[in-house]
């Protein structure tokens, strides 16, 4: 059994939530091919044959033709005194082509990799467990399901190359006599062919394995990554909260915005109430003539506490209960009042005005 995989008596049969990839992906877990990376590898190692393996050979080929013509001479051309070709500008200039093809096949296997989005850092992977040198846990892990299905998959594989590169080739073999007597240059070329013509096979043969492989390593990824019903409501409870907690933060934020409308209600032009149930208080501002706003709403206990405020501040109060009701009902606080509002709003804040000039001592014009 794998690092990643956990027993469960449970029936896993819910989607892995975005939390459950992140944090599998956090750990390192991520979906990954490695027939597709092996796959990306021979198929630059099969171009590297086709666009540059005749530079390399023929490179090779003149580096190290003086020890084939003249191998008698071997000492002299490596240790003489007049040589300025030392052992070492020899084996760079030979091995060369082989690094530059090892540079191709690690730049195509990390493509490989970012193309499948499979580097995940993570410590845990490389933080020592006691469990990694367990000879049980070690068994478990090669010789379980997961162990066999990988053996399986890695001998079909081999078994898929040999058998499609034997039949191709076995007629091929019966030409190697007569490179016999040929010059060095006719066989290598002879042999740059058949390399092409084989590593041909053995890429297609690992393409059409990655085909396969990448979608089922997915589909395994995502099965380990399967959650229980529990796995889910746990971890929505986790993400939203305790519901208490979520109730008692609700509570705070909701007395927060009933504090900020008692404190606006004293800025009202004039409150509207139906008269004991509802209490709406609203705001015109007249420099701009704008559309009157409800700065503050509320029933029963809340409306009773907008009237005393609005008593104990001067606000106007005015009794339509149609009124209260509609605007209570249809406009949030800090909108302005609706069309069919606007005649009885009129007059409620005509009514409040007329209040504010008698108790100025002001006479009707």
């Amino acid at each position: 059994m794998s690092d990643n995989e956990q027993p469960s008596g449970e029936d896993k049969s819910h989607a892995p939530t975005p939390q459950k990839v992140r944090q599998s992906r956090e750990k390192g877990d991520v979906p990954y091919s490695a027939e597709a990376t092996s796959a990306a590898t021979y198929v630059a190692f099969f171009i590297s044959l086709i666009v540059v393996a005749g530079w390399m050979a023929t490179n090779t080929y003149s580096t190290l033709l003086p020890f084939f013509t003249k191998p008698e001479e071997i000492g002299v051309l490596l240790f003489s005194p007049n040589n300025t070709k030392t052992l070492g500008d020899l084996i760079a200039r030979a091995s060369a082509p082989a690094m530059a093809l090892l540079a191709i096949l690690g730049l195509a296997a990390l493509c490989s990799a970012f193309a499948q989005q499979a580097f995940a850092f993570a410590l845990s992977k490389i933080k020592p467990k006691l469990s990694r040198i367990s000879i049980l846990g070690n068994a478990k892990q090669k010789y379980g399901t997961n162990g066999i299905s990988e053996f399986v998959k890695r001998l079909a594989k081999l078994s898929a190359i040999l058998a499609i590169v034997l039949f191709a080739v076995k007629d091929r073999f019966l030409q190697l006599p007569a490179l016999v007597g040929l010059p060095a240059k006719s066989i290598i070329g002879f042999l740059h062919n058949e390399a092409i013509f084989f590593f041909g096979l053995i890429t297609a043969t690992a393409v059409v394995i990655a085909a396969v492989d990448m979608p089922w390593s997915y589909f395994q990824h995502r099965k380990r990554l399967m959650m229980t019903f529990q796995e889910v409501k746990k971890e929505n409870k986790d993400i939203e909260g305790d519901p208490a907690l979520k109730g008692a933060r609700r509570q705070r934020a909701e007395a927060i915005a009933m504090n900020q409308m008692m404190v606006d209600v004293p800025k009202a032009d004039i409150i509207i109430v139906n008269p004991t149930h509802y209490a709406t208080a609203l705001k015109w501002d007249r420099e701009k003539g704008a559309t009157p706003v409800c700065v503050a709403k509320g029933v029963d206990e809340i409306a009773a506490r907008i009237r005393q405020i609005a008593a104990e501040h001067g606000v106007p109060i005015r009794r339509d209960a149609p009124t209260a009701r509609s605007i209570f009902a249809l406009v949030d606080i800090g909108k302005e009042i609706k069309r069919e509002h606007y005649a009885a709003v009129a007059a409620a804040i005509h009514y409040a005005d007329e209040l504010r000039k008698k108790g100025r001592g002001e006479t009707q014009p």
